[in-house]
């Protein structure tokens, strides 16, 4: 028989419509939280291919100088939304999750 695995999750939408985040939580024996950013496809080819070649660029000389590069940003200006995810992290027992040191 099949253990029956929990899974809670919160979408959190860009104010533009741009993109989303959406977190996970599994709960089974692992207790894992994914998150991860959604691009529409919409939304995706509207940039140009050069404008695509330029962004790849800044990327790869980020690494090579050894800096950060933000990929993606998610703007909330809905306090609602906000409360929502607050309410939603509250909610994961942080007891049970399992994290490195």
């Amino acid at each position: 028989m099949k253990k029956t695995i929990d899974i809670k999750k919160f979408n959190l939408e860009c104010s533009c419509g741009c993109g989303s985040l959406t977190f996970e939580y599994f709960d089974d024996e692992k207790d894992e939280i994914s998150i991860s950013y959604n691009l529409p496809a919409w939304y995706a080819y509207q940039t140009s291919t050069w404008e695509r070649f330029k962004n790849a660029i800044k990327i790869i000389w980020a690494i090579v100088r050894g800096k950060e590069y933000r990929f993606y940003e998610v703007l909330i200006d809905d306090m609602k939304i906000l409360d929502e995810f607050k309410k939603f992290v509250a909610e994961l027992d942080n007891s049970t999750l399992l994290f490195d040191e």
